[in-house]
């Protein structure tokens, strides 16, 4: 499978503004805690500028330099370039530690093991991820039907992510927490034609455009309202 071009995913990104809920996601994991937040894989920032009016310390974490650049042009958060993998933080330093849609970005059990060792006793570790299960009935799947199977390998079962988290905690909270988009089919296609999210850098140029031209049969208009479910699933846990 070829690799994603985050730099190039960093420039998509504006045509992926985050949500009200997404926002509220973000907000709510910082809740009551403390010190370092680290928003691991944090992109170009927007869910750790959530966490500057609170009690700790928003941290950007994300190999790439362009997302950093953005990051840091934002404000109200420190930047770090790193991995999720091997974190350049020392041990028990973090109340927070929080994977939107990046845990599948490194080794699965190197970035669990690095997320418990740097959360400090009483630090949450929180993820948000989809379940691989539903990948083939996803919304993008919908119209370009080789990302369910793409994404069904790129992201990790949920039971694997437990199973590498309950050493290291006393227990594991799993929620299925739906989210409901609404959009302009304009903006839909925009977007998707810009590639926003990562798993559309993996599919060819034919698929993409027999997908837009299928999308386009069924809204034609471009102001008519796109509405579809996106499914999470968070994990948290406390250490």
């Amino acid at each position: 499978m070829s690799s994603i071009d985050l730099d190039d995913l960093a420039r998509a990104y504006a045509y992926r503004q985050p949500s009200r809920d997404t926002l509220k996601r973000a907000s709510d994991a910082a809740a009551g805690q403390s010190g370092l937040l680290l928003d691991v894989g944090g992109g170009t920032g927007a869910h750790a500028r959530e966490w500057a009016t609170g009690t700790g310390t928003p941290v950007v974490v994300d190999p790439s330099a362009q997302m950093c650049s953005i990051a840091a042009a934002r404000g109200g958060v420190r930047v770090i370039a790193g991995r999720a993998e091997a974190l350049p933080f020392v041990d028990r330093c973090a109340g927070l530690v929080y994977f939107h849609l990046s845990i599948h970005y490194g080794p699965l059990s190197a970035t669990i093991g690095e997320a418990c060792r740097v959360a400090e006793p009483g630090a949450r570790i929180e993820i948000w991820t989809f379940a691989p299960e539903t990948m083939p009935s996803s919304a993008l799947a919908r119209w370009f039907p080789s990302i369910g199977q793409i994404d069904a390998a790129r992201f990790p079962e949920i039971e694997r992510i437990v199973d590498h988290l309950s050493p290291h905690v006393t227990a594991v909270e799993v929620r299925a927490l739906p989210e409901v988009v609404e959009r302009t089919a304009a903006s839909w296609k925009e977007a998707v034609a810009n590639r926003f999210v990562s798993t559309l850098q993996l599919i060819s140029s034919d698929e993409m455009a027999e997908g837009l031209s299928r999308f386009t049969e069924l809204y034609p208009d471009p102001d008519q309202i796109y509405r579809y479910t996106i499914d999470f699933v968070r994990i948290r846990v406390t250490r």
